[in-house]
């Protein structure tokens, strides 16, 4: 199995999702393992260039006015805004 096939099924397979890091390396080609260990310590940088294409990590943002209070009623202007970014 393919790292891109592997990380397809990752949100797909609740039995996926359940594998140990040795387990998830057995899974992988020799020359995933890298990949796999970037992908692992949340290298994004690295795992960018391993890929060859960039990574995008999901960033939640609380505006500073709301991190210290929970909301009583929830509406969309004050739900968390959620954005991609390339980190470089």
């Amino acid at each position: 199995m393919s790292f891109i096939q592997m990380i397809e099924q990752l949100g797909a397979n609740a039995a996926l999702q359940q594998l140990n890091q040795a387990q998830l390396q057995a899974l992988f080609a020799d020359k995933d393992t890298e990949t796999l260990h970037a992908l692992l310590k949340g290298d994004i940088d690295g795992l960018s260039d391993l890929l060859k294409t960039p990574v995008y990590r999901c960033v939640l943002q609380v505006p500073p006015e709301q991190q210290d209070e929970q909301p009583a009623e929830e509406d969309e202007k004050s739900k968390p805004q959620q954005s991609a970014v390339k980190l470089q």
